[in-house]
């Protein structure tokens, strides 16, 4: 680094190296990889609580859905058990026709047999989202408005708020692909407010990066960082991508392989 770029580092730049020593180096990487090899350690993995689930219940007389069964077992066995953090499952038929007190018994020497198989509780995350709630939507805007500033540096903030959608009120109202000059003044004074909103927003969520780049997800607080040089983040968003395209693919078809080894 230059001594003028040093110059511009803010005074806990310590922490932001510990933050990037933990995380890594996210800029050429899938996100899919990096959540699987750090992100599940880091941030932890919220697991959802286990329960016993009816796959069907089939009717006195009547054939076995196989289609309906295998879309059940999909959902339940494959997809919410994945989201319980794949405990142990046992998958039995129950004919109803015969006494619940047989039932029962049956049920208890089932599981008895079986064993109860109790998982280690999951890991205390390192790093713990700070906001209780938080808006998805939002958060996705945000961050589309900082990459449209570094795709396009010098463009009008009401223009980029206008193309976003960063106000229901007076984005709707603007073109931002319209002339340098307002056709009256009520556009004018449009423009005028949006860029304001838009200036707001962006202070806002480089707030946000600035603060996960010290270990504090989903914060705004207040702090001391450098100046955002969008032209050349917007460099390295098209350096990226070019590298990103590859990872994709291989992630695509490690999932896929994935997959086929769950069926199996």
């Amino acid at each position: 680094m230059t001594k003028e770029e040093k110059k511009q580092l803010p005074k806990d730049f310590d922490q932001v190296l510990a933050t990037y020593d933990l995380v890594g180096d996210v800029n050429n990487l899938n996100y899919g990889f990096w959540w699987l090899d750090r992100g599940v350690k880091i941030f932890g993995l919220p697991l959802t609580a286990s329960s016993v689930k009816i796959i069907d219940t089939i009717p006195f007389g009547e054939n076995i859905d196989l289609k309906n069964i295998t879309n059940e077992l999909k959902k339940k066995v494959i997809e919410e058990r994945q989201n319980e953090g794949h405990p142990p499952t046992l998958i039995v038929s129950i004919p109803l026709n015969l006494k619940k007190s047989e039932i029962l018994k049956s049920l208890k020497n089932i599981v008895n047999a079986a064993g109860i198989h109790k998982t280690e509780p999951p890991a205390k995350p390192i790093i713990k989202i700070i906001g209780r709630r938080f808006h998805v939507e939002k958060i996705i805007q945000g961050f589309r408005l900082l990459r449209q500033q570094a795709a396009y540096p010098d463009r009008e903030l009401w223009r980029l708020g206008a193309e976003i959608g960063i106000s229901s009120t007076y984005s709707p109202v603007l073109d931002f692909k319209g002339p340098r000059k307002p056709k009256n003044a009520i556009e004018m004074n449009d423009r005028i407010i949006l860029s304001k909103i838009t200036n707001r927003t962006k202070k806002r969520f480089e707030l946000i990066a600035e603060n996960a780049a010290r270990g504090r997800f989903l914060s705004d607080e207040k702090i001391d960082y450098a100046p955002f040089d969008y032209s050349k983040i917007g460099e390295r968003f098209l350096e990226n991508a070019k590298s990103r395209r590859p990872a994709k693919e291989l992630f695509a078809k490690r999932k896929e392989l994935q997959q086929q080894k769950n069926r199996t």
